[in-house]
């Protein structure tokens, strides 16, 4: 992931990098919660995070890649504005049981407080940022996750489910 200081809003791009509320939006409804979860996971098998009745859409990286590719090279994206999601709303103590299947392992979800996440991920992401991601997964709770079909009509395939992602990556978790 690029350092978010080098993200910066290029609107004659066919690719829109975002900034402040807008990127953690976007990043909210990328990958960031899985990777979140690969580092806060213990050699227990506990999943430590905010929220946990939080939904989100996550996507996979590979149908990233596969959007960034076909919206490179196929005509008639210029001018377009797509939202990526995943295709299905996934509480993270959801998200942490698909992992726990995936490796034949429970793993549980142990829910931080806003204060115990800020004070990690602050070591790793700008405190704006955190401060973003804590108001946007607390507005989450409840909710069923935003979804677009916009991955599926730029790749022409369905999305990655979180189980099939969760398969791909349980080495990372074991």
């Amino acid at each position: 992931m690029k350092e978010l200081s080098e993200i910066r809003d290029d609107r004659d791009s066919p690719l829109m990098f975002l900034e402040g509320p807008r990127l953690v939006k976007e990043l909210l409804e990328s990958t960031i919660p899985v990777e979140i979860l690969v580092w806060t996971k213990d050699a227990e098998g506990v999943a430590r995070f905010p929220y946990g009745e939080a939904a989100l859409a996550p996507i996979a990286e590979q149908d990233i890649a596969a959007a960034a590719i076909r919206v490179l090279l196929d005509p008639g994206h210029t001018g377009q504005t797509y939202t990526l999601t995943g295709a299905e709303s996934l509480t993270q103590i959801q998200q942490t049981q698909a992992i726990g299947k995936a490796i034949g392992r429970p793993v549980r979800f142990e829910e931080l407080s806003p204060g115990q996440f800020r004070q990690s991920a602050t070591q790793h992401f700008p405190a704006p940022v955190v401060e973003d991601l804590l108001k946007a997964l607390a507005s989450y709770v409840g909710q069923t996750a935003y979804m677009t079909a916009d991955l599926e009509k730029i790749i022409g395939r369905p999305a990655t489910s979180y189980a099939q992602w969760a398969i791909q990556h349980a080495d990372a978790y074991r």
